[in-house]
């Protein structure tokens, strides 16, 4: 182990067949299907779809499932900022975090690899081109100090994903991003890959998109096929494409393809490249855990803990440090397998080597409660 502990789960977690999800919202809906592969789940906890049914699942408020739980574990399937609030619920009711009640990523991260010797994790991002249909200084990939603006070709995804595969069991949901993914000229055959290669390893493709390039009708049967979801950026209160992004949902309407539109997007500003942070040496590490940055990047084969460090190194040309990523290749030749998936395990943790941060953390703002630069998406 490089510096901590990742593992916080009591054992009394060991032998869980049955779990009590808490939250039926986007993410609930995208890794509950696969959970119920493995769990037994009686009810689901939500308070904002109490009295609905899924999938022939009730779902209560917390205030009536109380009398239900009954000593089962509850795993909390939403982001970081809500689970904050979700703990102090469960806390104010008496249950302990790590020995009663826990977030999925640490459920599926840590119970698998316990019980199981298996790598799950609850999503990874991979860039398929630096191209891009807008020019957005405050880009968190940096596109616009790319000065040659490329497509990753087929057979470079291809490679990446085999190496990702090779020691990653299975993954809830892989995002492909760019810059704008829709200019990339091979997308259909880049989501047929994945569909027909990986979907024994990927519960769920989505990619992030931000509406300005309708998709043709080659493209739009692949997303139909393989159950694509779209993650749609709405940056039309500062750039006006509104006719656009209206047809582009109107042709996924069409094709039966789900997507969801981010009208209501925070955007942080990173200050790197223009002007340094500068953080403090023992501040840096706790710096990284405020952003609790979850969408992990692997691209070109190395496994970045956040997609910024990424942009930051393809876009910008900032050199970062041997210990910042994990080289896929390299850790399978070097070490034994299970080591292997314990090592990328911990990394997507926060344990990424022993100073406790990426260098990038000394000189980007980040998105954590520690950076007050809120700006405008889309700007």
């Amino acid at each position: 182990m490089i510096g901590m502990d990742i593992f916080k789960l009591d054992e009394s977690w060991k032998n869980v067949r049955t779990i009590i999800p808490f939250g039926l919202g986007r993410i609930g809906k995208r890794v509950l299907p696969k959970l119920l592969e493995s769990f037994q789940i009686p009810f689901i906890i939500d308070n904002g779809n109490a009295g609905q049914v899924y999938r022939g699942i009730n779902v209560y408020s917390l205030k009536d499932a109380l009398p239900l739980i009954q000593g089962r574990k509850i795993v909390v399937v939403t982001i970081e900022r809500i689970y904050v609030s979700i703990s102090e619920q469960l806390s104010e009711a008496g249950y302990t975090e790590y020995r009663d009640y826990c977030i999925f990523e640490r459920f599926v991260e840590e119970w698998h690899y316990k019980y199981e010797k298996k790598c799950y994790l609850p999503k990874l991002d991979t860039a398929i081109t630096s191209k891009c249909s807008l020019q957005c200084s405050h880009c968190a990939m940096f596109t616009p100090y790319c000065k040659d603006r490329k497509d990753c070709t087929l057979e470079e995804l291809k490679a990446n994903f085999e190496q990702v595969f090779q020691v990653v069991d299975y993954v809830f949901e892989y995002t492909l991003f760019g810059g704008e993914p829709f200019l990339h000229t091979q997308l259909a055959d880049i989501i047929e890959y994945l569909g027909r290669n990986c979907a024994e390893k990927v519960g769920q493709i989505v990619i992030i998109t931000n509406g300005t390039v309708v998709p043709n009708n080659k493209i739009l049967l692949v997303l139909q096929r393989y159950k694509v979801i779209l993650s749609i950026s709405d940056y039309t209160a500062v750039n006006p494409y509104a006719d656009i992004l209206s047809e582009f949902t109107g042709k996924l309407d069409e094709y039966g393809i789900q997507y969801y539109v981010n009208s209501e997007i925070e955007w942080k500003d990173h200050c790197f490249p223009e002007y340094s942070c500068d953080y403090d040496e023992e501040y840096l590490p706790k710096h990284m855990k405020a952003c609790g940055y979850t969408c992990h990047s692997v691209n070109e084969g190395k496994l970045y803990y956040c997609d910024v460090a990424w942009g930051a190194r393809k876009h910008v040309g900032y050199q970062d440090c041997e210990d910042d990523y994990v080289d896929l290749y390299e850790i399978r030749k070097n070490i034994p397998p299970e080591q292997t998936k314990l090592r990328i395990l911990e990394y997507c943790m926060g344990n990424v080597n022993a100073k406790g941060y990426i260098s990038l953390c000394r000189y980007c703002a980040g998105m954590g409660a520690d950076n007050n630069r809120v700006i405008q998406a889309g700007t």
